[in-house]
């Protein structure tokens, strides 16, 4: 049986920041930032730290990035949605309110939204 590598799928898991984000450990979120981390670094799938922490449902993790200057309307993934959007999606409510405390805008589109 042939061996399939799947390295899109674990895209994150070799940049510290975004395997915290992932996690949703703001105390490692912090300590990296502190030192200088991007807090908008991609991923090769286009996920932010913010997106990934959204996705974990951790408004610690959020508001932290926030406050190192992680933008709220940064898209990514595959259909290019901010980090409200992915938080929504995984019916992430804490991480939702976290972002729309933070500037998070709520009309924002995707790539795959049509125009009204």
């Amino acid at each position: 049986m042939p061996l399939i590598l799947l390295s899109a799928c674990a895209s994150h898991i070799d940049i510290p920041l975004l395997q915290a984000a992932q996690k949703g450990d703001s105390r490692t979120l912090e300590a990296l930032l502190s030192q200088g981390a991007d807090p908008n670094q991609k991923d090769a799938g286009g996920l932010t730290a913010l997106i990934l922490s959204a996705r974990a449902g951790s408004a610690p993790a959020v508001q932290g990035l926030l406050r190192y200057g992680a933008d709220p309307n940064l898209g990514g993934g595959v259909h290019g949605w901010t980090p409200l959007m992915h938080a929504i999606h995984k019916n992430r409510l804490s991480a939702a309110q976290a972002l729309l405390d933070g500037g998070a805008q709520v009309d924002a589109r995707g790539r795959s939204a049509k125009p009204p």
